[in-house]
């Protein structure tokens, strides 16, 4: 199945490395790196993240790396959405 980064997501992830690049470079890479491996896995696995309870629609699902979240939607194609800090609470709207 397709897999597919909008601008939002990619710019999410873009801000979160740079916030922990600030402190460990090194560290960032491997986040960042961990978001892209396990979102690749999405491309076999479309339905293995959870159903997004704030949002109550069975396409958007979501997937906890680390501290944060990564929502995404499944159709056609799997759509990322955006990825936040979990403790952040509910999803932007999406």
């Amino acid at each position: 199945m397709k897999l597919i980064w909008s601008p939002q997501a990619i710019q999410d992830l873009n801000r979160i490395a740079g916030i922990i690049a600030r402190d460990k470079k090194e560290a960032a890479v491997r986040w960042a790196k961990s978001v892209e491996t396990k979102v690749s896995r999405l491309r076999r696995f479309p339905l293995s993240g959870k159903m997004v309870s704030e949002l109550g629609r069975q396409e958007i699902r979501e997937m906890i790396v680390g501290s944060y979240r990564v929502i995404y939607k499944v159709g056609k194609t799997i759509s990322v959405l955006t990825i936040f800090h979990g403790a952040k609470g509910q999803p932007p709207s999406i």
